[in-house]
């Protein structure tokens, strides 16, 4: 298909990486990362790309769009929408600073909410929610629940 499309100078197939390291540098050479996953959460493929400075393409699957609560952070297509996907591809590729716009408001909003720090801290909270509601029947706190997570932190006044 890529040949007869004549696509060969567009399109590279790895026979794959002997390290990460290997892989995230030839990665690294990308324009923007596209995942057109069908059934997940939010993928770490997403952060990783994010980290090494790709703006991310995407199907609305799973916690994704969560990414763009509040504010345009990755391009994403409805699911199964070809047309929507390629859309936005050329989009990062005829809108100069597209991809620099989303990538800058992705990484403070990826450090905020799904940085290490962040999840080491959030765990701290459940583990002694649990322990407190174990012990002292104290109910969890709603803001600890994962559905509504981000809309909650954001209309608390916690945006970027």
């Amino acid at each position: 298909l890529i040949s007869s499309l004549d696509m060969q100078d567009n399109i590279f197939i790895s026979s794959g990486y002997r390290t990460v390291s290997e892989m995230l540098l030839e990665a690294s050479q990308a324009r923007f990362y596209i995942l057109p996953t069908k059934i997940d959460t939010i993928p770490c493929t997403i952060f990783e790309a994010l980290k090494i400075g790709l703006p991310v393409v995407s199907y609305k699957t799973g916690d994704i769009p969560l990414l763009n609560v509040g504010d345009d952070r990755v391009l994403l297509a409805e699911q199964n929408d070809i047309t929507g996907l390629a859309h936005n591809m050329l989009r990062l590729l005829e809108e100069n600073e597209l991809g620099a716009n989303l990538l800058k408001k992705a990484s403070g909003f990826t450090n905020k909410y799904f940085s290490n720090q962040f999840n080491v801290n959030q765990f701290l909270e459940i583990y002694k929610s649990v322990y407190n509601a174990y012990h002292y029947k104290q109910p969890i706190p709603k803001s600890l629940l994962y559905d509504g997570f981000l809309n909650r932190r954001l209309k608390a006044g916690e945006g970027i």
